[in-house]
């Protein structure tokens, strides 16, 4: 089964009015349907729905959002009046829809009821981040398929090679080999980690002895130069950090739920 969402009239259009939001009260009523109320807060509730997500900032013309609410709401009617609210399909979906939604209002309770502090956000700083030693790298290597016709490049190299000209012949990395393999500056996390893990082991001017196996095939790694890069400041990561805690909080509020609960897996 699915669910309309889209909108019955074409109401986002570029040229059309500002809309001028009451200060009025949420339930201020502004139409009745056969009894039924329309009020400031259904109408302030769809024009934000209609346009979150929209770029552009849309405007939307007041007329035409009264005249779709008011269509909705005669719909709703009717639907009831046919009994359709009885339809098993829909129950069905009415109750995964509540199942979902409690689940997402429970864990922002969580972390409205746990707030992350600012000393709980110096703590993870001072143990983390503080006193990290961050470092870039420079590098260049040649990529190829086989690891046969990587240990055959790097005797090449050992008898001498260049090891741009080589990589220039050989790499199947397009976005490097014309450069000679140069890969630029990087942060080791820019890198897959057998990657990172073998050039943060190399010595300056010096190249992988053995092929280096990745996703994408065999590398030679050729280092030349690092440097150190500044700690971040508190400031800088307060807010990801933050994410961090918040995160914890969650897990350890669904780790004490396992723990108190009774849980039977039948297949693996």
């Amino acid at each position: 089964m699915s669910i309309h969402k889209t909108l019955l009239l074409p109401l986002l259009a570029a040229g059309a009015l500002t809309i001028a939001i009451p200060t009025s009260a949420a339930d201020e009523v502004l139409a009745t349907v056969n009894g039924s109320k329309i009020t400031q807060e259904d109408y302030q509730r769809f024009v934000f729905e209609a346009t979150q997500g929209v770029k552009g900032n849309p405007q939307l013309n007041p007329q035409d959002v009264m005249s779709e609410l008011l269509s909705r709401e005669l719909i709703h009617q009717d639907a009831i009046k046919q009994g359709m609210e009885k339809r098993k399909e829909l129950l069905e979906e009415m109750e995964r829809f509540k199942y979902k939604l409690l689940v997402s209002v429970a864990l922002d309770e969580v972390v409205k009821k746990n707030p992350v502090s600012d000393k709980e956000l110096q703590a993870l700083y001072d143990k983390d981040i503080k006193n990290l030693k961050l470092k870039e790298y420079k590098a260049r290597h040649i990529l190829v398929a086989d690891k046969a016709q990587a240990e055959q490049i790097i005797t090449e190299l050992d008898l001498g090679g260049d090891f741009a000209k080589l990589a220039e012949k050989h790499s199947t990395d397009a976005g490097s080999k014309k450069n000679g393999g140069d890969l630029g500056w990087f942060k080791p996390q820019q890198m897959v980690p057998e990657f990172s893990n073998a050039a943060a082991l190399l010595d300056k001017g010096k190249y992988t002895k053995v092929p280096v196996q990745s996703q994408f095939g065999w590398h030679i790694i050729k280092l030349e130069d690092t440097r150190d890069l500044p700690t971040p400041t508190f400031e800088q990561v307060k807010p990801k950090l933050a994410q961090v805690l918040q995160q914890q909080k969650v897990t350890d509020y669904i780790v004490s739920l396992k723990e108190k609960a009774e849980i039977k897996i039948n297949q693996k």
